[in-house]
């Protein structure tokens, strides 16, 4: 090799994060046992989790905090509309993978209980995977949904596929 000359075009880019999680909503997070997790509200529940890929978001930086904001109000505001059981969401590490998409983790709180019945996931988990849920094209442009598997089910039962 000549000197100088580097093999950089053959490395791999470097993942780039930020650290951002949802904000508390004027309350005193709790201390939550068994598997339970604070929500943005305060309250103790078994979230639904996942994390959300943007394809070719219109943003290329990861650590400004009103462009998740918006996302947060954008997702509340389409499970109020659908009446899916979403009492507060919270989104968190956001970063920038190999293929410079932008990756967040997402966790669905359920509204009025400690967890999700079979109904109310199913509702959450299709909206999120069939991409019922448009963001704002001109900021998130296209996305996909990868799922946790979810098994803390109202009522004993469980569904393996989630």
């Amino acid at each position: 090799m000549e000197s100088g000359v580097t093999d950089a075009f053959c490395s791999l880019p470097t993942k780039t994060s930020a650290s951002y999680s949802t904000p508390w909503n004027n309350c005193t997070p709790p201390s939550c046992g068994s598997d339970l997790v604070a929500s943005p509200n305060c309250e103790c529940a078994h979230p639904f989790i996942g994390l959300f890929s943007f394809k070719a978001p219109s943003f290329s930086t990861v650590t400004n905090a009103t462009i998740y904001d918006s996302l947060h109000n954008l997702l509340m505001l389409f499970f109020k509309n659908a009446s899916l059981p979403v009492d507060s969401l919270s989104l968190s590490n956001p970063s920038r993978n190999l293929e410079d998409y932008l990756v967040l983790r997402l966790q669905v709180f359920p509204s009025g209980q400690q967890n999700f019945n079979r109904t109310g996931i199913i509702g959450v988990a299709f909206a999120l995977s069939n991409q019922s849920f448009k963001p704002a094209k001109t900021d998130f442009n296209t996305y996909t949904f990868n799922a946790e598997s979810y098994k803390f089910f109202s009522g004993n039962c469980a569904l393996s596929q989630w």
